[in-house]
C-alpha cells in the first residue's frame, strides 16, 4: 500500500484529475503507454543505475500484488459466487 503523506497527495491530486478526465476510453495500449512513459520519467530524472532499476521494478510488483489483492481477488469471489465455484 504506497502510504503517503497528505502533503505528497496534494501536489499530485490536481495532475492526476486531469489525466482521469483523459482516460475515459483507455485501452490496455493506452494504459501500457502512459505507464510506460511515467517509468521514463522517473528513470531519466534519476541516476540510471541498478538502485533506480530496482526500485522501479520492486515498485512495479508491489503495485500488481496489491492490485491483485484489493481488486481481482474480490472481484474473482463475487462472480464465483454469483455463478458457482468451477473447482
Amino acid at each position: 500500500m504506497p502510504y503517503v503523506n497528505e502533503d505528497d497527495r496534494k501536489r499530485f491530486d490536481a495532475s492526476l484529475i486531469r489525466l482521469h478526465k483523459a482516460l475515459d476510453g483507455v485501452t490496455p495500449g493506452m494504459l501500457n503507454y502512459l505507464i510506460t512513459r511515467i517509468l521514463l520519467f522517473v528513470w531519466h530524472s534519476s541516476p540510471q543505475n541498478y538502485a533506480t532499476i530496482a526500485m522501479i521494478d520492486g515498485v512495479l510488483g508491489t503495485v500488481q500484488k496489491e492490485w491483485y489483492r484489493r481488486i481481482t481477488v474480490p472481484y474473482e469471489e463475487s462472480k464465483m459466487a454469483e455463478h458457482g465455484d468451477v473447482y
